[in-house]
């Protein structure tokens, strides 16, 4: 969560995503989701927000995929056989 905080304290300071990318050594992608994280949160003043605290806002625990599998189902997930496939 280091690398969120610099992020959000580089962009807050004016840097351009390219910029907060080089200087953080994270990719423009990474830049970008957690900007878009922290958006979707309503984080106002991430400042004041320790690094845990920010990794929980921003990286919930996780509790159900879209399609309603808990992460635990997952391997239970049966897939449809192909032709040639053997089950």
């Amino acid at each position: 969560m280091e690398n969120a905080k610099e992020i959000l304290r580089l962009s807050a300071s004016g840097m351009t995503l390219r910029e907060v990318a080089g200087t953080t050594g994270c990719s423009l992608g990474t830049v970008h989701t957690v900007l878009a994280k922290v958006k979707e949160a309503g984080i106002i003043d991430h400042l004041a927000l320790s690094s845990k605290e920010l990794g929980s806002l921003l990286y919930p625990p996780f509790s159900a995929s879209p399609g309603g599998y808990t992460q635990g189902q997952a391997h239970e997930l049966s897939l449809p056989l192909w032709k040639g496939d053997t089950a």
